[in-house]
């Protein structure tokens, strides 16, 4: 149970998308934003807007991933504003929020009060986001696939978006879980389009291309809590889930999107992951062998592996397992400031501080490096050496 919560908060610290829809009535006008000081030293502008009323005012605030173009944006349940903002700068929600917003350093104790926003009883925001699915050029909003939201959040937020973008009224509700998708069909008066029903017209669809030898593990009917991965899997899902531990492969039936959570996990690993429609009866003779798995933008290869393959794939595996450290500099006494030291200095000072040192160096406009010292790896090996603290160490990594 510790271990699924502990899951469930993790997914929530990295994503969370809001996608909505409504035909509403008029509303007043909104307040323009008021300049504030930025972190980035970046004008208001730039971060963020309470309309976009145009097709480049989108595009400025927006990127494109797997060729869907996407922006996010926050709806203050307590003033009732919107705010979009620019994920070229901000690329989680709860960044926007704590820098623009609340002002305040992001701690463990405000982030998961912030995270009771994905929860069915939002205390302070809903978080979508809008996207432009480019080749079916269709428009849609949605919520990260663990959101909770209830129906009065899909419409309060689709209204909002409707009565602030200038293309509202193409905006279509897009579910991103089974549960979402169930809130969408009680909703009579939300038009919603299934990520099923905006790739329809084909059977297959890469959101991260690449090639990885795997086991091959076909999930049917196991509830999401109860899902164990291996890191050598390449799994077959029915449905997408709201977030998975590290694979070697992702193959979906149900479509997802390139901004699902599993999708940026997969960029993240650099993982191929596809939707693919009846990839379970497909592959079931293949289900718990390994096999070789390539992902391109418009064809897949499954097969069996050779031994050959999975032979390298290990060797492979245990290469990049393997960390090569660089002997210790112990001659140096010196205590010296960040600023003189690089990170050819590592093995004297120690990766931490000279890469602090680089970053001082560097002078990066916007960012402040507090001042400060690099005590060389020769007092931490003196005082091991001098209390026998080395042949405790020694004898802790001998044993098993």
């Amino acid at each position: 149970m510790f271990l699924r919560e502990s899951a469930k908060v993790m997914a929530r610290i990295l994503l969370a998308l809001a996608t909505l829809v409504f035909i509403g009535c008029a509303t007043p006008e909104l307040e323009p934003l008021k300049p504030v000081d930025s972190p980035y030293g970046l004008t208001t502008q730039r971060l963020y807007t309470s309309s976009l009323k145009s097709t480049a005012e989108f595009q400025a605030y927006s990127k494109v991933v797997a060729g869907e173009r996407f922006t996010k944006f926050i709806v203050d349940l307590r003033t009732d504003r919107i705010y979009y903002f620019d994920v070229n700068i901000y690329k989680l929600h709860v960044d926007f929020v704590f820098n623009e917003i609340y002002k305040q350093p992001l701690n463990n104790r405000r982030l998961l009060k912030f995270n009771r926003n994905y929860d069915a009883d939002k205390p302070e925001f809903i978080l979508g986001y809008l996207v432009h699915h480019e080749g079916p050029d269709l428009w849609t909003m949605a919520f990260w696939e663990g959101d909770e939201a209830t129906g009065d959040h899909i419409r309060r937020a689709l209204y909002k978006v409707r009565q602030t973008f200038h293309l509202g009224g193409k905006v279509k509700f897009r579910p991103d879980s089974t549960a979402q998708e169930n809130v969408a069909a009680s909703l009579e008066d939300v038009p919603w389009i299934s990520n099923d029903k905006i790739y329809k017209a084909t059977n297959y669809h890469a959101f991260n291309k690449g090639t990885r030898i795997g086991r091959l593990r076909v999930i049917k009917g196991t509830p999401p809590d109860d899902l164990v991965f291996d890191r050598r899997d390449i799994v077959i899902l029915e449905e997408s889930l709201p977030d998975i531990t590290p694979v070697r492969g992702i193959i979906t039936e149900q479509f997802s999107t390139p901004l699902s959570h599993l999708a940026l996990r997969a960029r993240a690993w650099k993982i191929p992951h596809v939707g693919l429609k009846n990839a379970a009866t497909t592959y079931a003779k293949l289900d718990g062998q390994f096999v070789y798995f390539d992902a391109q933008g418009g064809t897949h290869a499954l097969r069996l592996a050779s031994a050959a393959e999975v032979a390298i794939d290990k060797a492979r595996e245990a290469e990049q397992r393997r960390v090569v450290l660089p002997p210790a500099d112990k001659n140096e006494t010196e205590i010296v400031r960040l600023l003189k030291i690089d990170v050819s200095r590592a093995p004297a000072y120690g990766a931490k501080s000279a890469n602090l040192g680089e970053m001082v160096r560097a002078g990066f406009d916007g960012f402040k490096i507090p001042a400060g010292v690099a005590v060389p790896i020769h007092y931490y090996d003196a005082h091991l050496e001098k209390h026998g603290l080395w042949a405790l160490i020694d004898a802790a990594l001998k044993d098993p």
